[in-house]
């Protein structure tokens, strides 16, 4: 009887059936661990890069400007009207303009109306975002970043101890912008020079005596 290894026929065919089932189980087992493994590692990889581009989203946000601009006709005289308008450049269907059919016709009180009416777009817009809005009023922008803080210490008096012109519509613009912010919405009033070269805020300044033009108001009487 021929041998192989010191071992029978009978051995030799059990100990290569032997060898052949636990390389086969042996080496399934591993491939089918490391698979499995590569596998957790393919999911956790792509739900972490998921988990990472909502937070990148959540946190990139959008910018935009919206320009601003009052004017009166008559300013502080006789025969006073105005008009304000607003100008979105990232949407033009937005751009509006307006007046005031009561109440005095100043050049400062168009202004503020002007970036209320610019409030009033960023609140309607949907998601989180920054809005720089534009305005040429050294006035309304200490009005509404400056002065508001001592105006509210004294009671909204002036340092004179008179009451603060436009006092009730400082107010409202003040509470748009905090009520903005709690809806992930942040506001910077930003100073741009009258008639200069910027295009946006020429345009605003149309819109305004556009809407200056429309109105019929003509007030008998001075501020």
């Amino acid at each position: 009887m021929r041998r192989v290894c010191g071992e029978t026929n009978e051995q030799c065919f059990f100990s290569r059936h032997l060898a052949s089932f636990y390389h086969s189980f042996v080496g399934g087992f591993f491939v089918s661990v490391f698979s499995l493994f590569v596998e957790h590692i393919r999911l956790f990889s792509s739900s972490f890069l998921l988990l990472l581009k909502q937070r990148v989203s959540e946190n990139d946000m959008r910018t935009f400007e919206i320009y601003t601009d009052g004017c009166a006709r008559n300013n502080g005289r006789y025969g006073a009207y105005g008009g304000w308008g607003v100008v979105c450049p990232f949407n033009r269907s937005l751009d509006c303009y307006g007046f005031y059919n009561t109440g005095q016709q100043t050049n400062n009180r168009y202004e503020l109306k002007a970036i209320k009416e610019a409030l009033k777009i960023a609140r309607n817009m949907r998601g989180r975002a920054h809005f720089n809005i534009f305005a040429d009023s050294k006035y309304a922008i200490n009005a509404l970043t400056v002065w508001i803080h001592s105006w509210e210490e004294r009671g909204w008096l002036t340092c004179k101890g008179t009451p603060v012109k436009n006092m009730e519509l400082i107010q409202s613009i003040d509470d748009m912008i905090d009520e903005l912010g709690h809806y992930g919405k942040t506001v910077e009033l930003i100073y741009v020079k009258a008639h200069g070269s910027n295009v946006f805020n020429n345009e605003a300044d149309g819109l305004a005596k556009r809407g200056a033009e429309e109105n019929n108001i003509h007030e008998s009487y001075y501020y």
